[in-house]
């Protein structure tokens, strides 16, 4: 109970940093036309800080993460219907607009997400017909398209991008994940699937180069190797699978020591370290799958006692003893079976 009070009262902290940006803000708003732009930024802020912060999303403050959403999401309405018919105020506009679709899209609103991301499309698209080609136009567009799911659209920006700015690492870190997006796509067979990793990996390889000590480059480079990792194991190369998996375990490790405090970077270190004892299973080198296995079950624990609120860590945690008890079974490991499948029903009781 001391360390849920704990978890709170940092989550209400952090809170209160993203409020102080936004009431930044509506100051700025309310000043000359010079600070406008410093008032979007601003309230960019105060909307990363909400969107970022894991803490939001443990049960019991799911509400006041929906109330700071709908604070930066009325912000933005009230910035858009003032500055609407202000021709020199047309690419703060679109990126408001595009800001207003993300934030409905949070709040679960996703046919009004999606109208106001396409209108953001075609605010950032006038401006590139009228001559204003910036980067943050191309860039503002570029988002867009990604979340209209126009993904052919959006590598083809981005390459056009980087014919004038190879290592923008936005651009890098979009088009990575169009790639990925793609693989996912209804109806793509596993070699396409491979092959739009294989283009994601070296922008996320040059991304880690460029920012070596930042947790989310780290974690989605690992990621793309966990996922050529799978493809491959379905493809029955079990050794360059193999070779994926304990790639993809070292990254998202790093990740997740430098940010122990996230949820999203232990749960996917957990699945790549599972994955790696699932094929040493397979291929019948079962020390180093036991080795795995409680690896995994290590990293679950953790995650359940740092975040003793969220509930499903609990399970997820038994799920992993069980799974180790059931493989020890298997192996005729009577005694360590039997204490893996009491630490299940303890956590459950």
């Amino acid at each position: 109970r001391q360390q849920e009070s704990n978890l709170r009262q940092e989550a209400e902290r952090q809170t209160q940093v993203a409020e102080v940006a936004l009431e930044d803000a509506r100051q700025q708003r309310g000043r000359a036309e010079e600070n406008l732009a410093r008032a979007r930024a601003a309230v960019d802020e105060f909307l990363n800080q909400v969107t970022d912060n894991e803490l939001l999303s443990v049960p019991g403050l799911q509400p006041l993460r929906r109330d700071l959403l709908i604070s930066a999401l009325e912000f933005y309405q009230e910035f858009a219907q003032e500055k609407a018919d202000d021709p020199a105020l047309q690419l703060e506009l679109a990126a408001a607009t595009y800001r207003i679709g993300r934030i409905q899209r949070e709040l679960g609103q996703k046919e009004a997400g999606k109208a106001s991301i396409a209108d953001a499309v075609k605010r950032f698209t006038a401006l590139r017909d009228q001559g204003v080609d910036t980067m943050e136009v191309q860039i503002g567009l570029a988002r867009a398209l990604f979340y209209l799911d126009r993904l052919d659209e959006t590598l083809e920006l981005c390459n056009a991008i980087r014919e004038t700015d190879e290592d923008n690492p936005e651009i890098m870190s979009l088009m990575a994940e169009t790639y990925n997006s793609l693989s996912f796509e209804t109806g793509v067979d596993h070699a396409t699937a491979l092959a739009y990793h294989r283009q994601a990996l070296p922008l996320r390889q040059q991304l880690v180069d460029q920012f070596p000590d930042s947790a989310s480059h780290l974690a989605s480079f690992g990621a793309t190797l966990n996922n050529l990792g799978l493809l491959l194991s379905r493809q029955s190369q079990r050794r360059e699978a193999q070779d994926m998996y304990r790639e993809a375990t070292r990254y998202k490790a790093r990740a997740y020591e430098l940010e122990p405090h996230s949820i999203l970077w232990g749960g996917w270190l957990a699945t790549s370290l599972r994955n790696e004892a699932l094929m040493n299973r397979q291929r019948g080198s079962h020390e180093q799958a036991l080795v795995g296995y409680r690896k995994v079950v290590d990293v679950k624990g953790k995650l359940a006692f740092d975040n003793p609120a969220v509930e499903s860590l609990k399970g997820d945690l038994a799920k992993a003893w069980l799974e180790l008890g059931n493989y020890q079974r298997s192996l005729k490991q009577a005694a360590d079976a039997n204490r893996s499948l009491r630490r299940v029903v303890e956590i459950l009781e």
